[in-house]
């Protein structure tokens, strides 16, 4: 049987250590892209981190269910960690359909479903191929 704890370590100090070693490298990351949040999504990260509030204590202040703030906690810190399924593909993993889309959409303005029309493919297909990239454009 194994000895591990509920909270997911043995206990062992080199566990701990290295678990305390990633969380503040997440802390670290997550200061680092804090200035994608609002003022209050910031303020609500400052609290939590920084200054150790509960989701409770939160809610008192906000007005919300517990709940509530942590399910909202939990999303933002999921955004700002990124994913790596989830990184925008590079040129050189594209393959040539989707290179196209995506000079058909954003260098000619096709719209997507001028573009599965054109190509003969699925606006899902052609939707799926312009996520990652949605939202760069200067």
């Amino acid at each position: 049987m194994s000895k591990k704890r509920i909270n997911g370590h043995s206990g062992d100090p080199i566990d701990s250590r290295v678990l305390r070693t990633n969380y503040d490298d997440l802390v670290g990351v997550l200061r680092d892209r804090s200035w994608r949040l609002d003022s209050r999504q910031r303020d609500m990260l400052w609290l939590i981190l920084d200054q150790g509030a509960s989701y409770g204590q939160l809610a008192r202040l906000s007005g919300e269910h517990a709940s509530t703030v942590s399910r909202r906690f939990r999303a933002m810190v999921h955004r700002l960690r990124g994913h790596p399924g989830r990184k925008r593909p590079t040129p050189q993993t594209l393959t040539p359909l989707e290179k196209i889309i995506l000079i058909e959409s954003f260098l000619c303005g096709t719209t997507q479903v001028q573009i599965a029309a054109k190509l003969g493919v699925s606006r899902y297909r052609v939707r799926k191929t312009l996520a990652p990239f949605k939202g760069t454009r200067p």
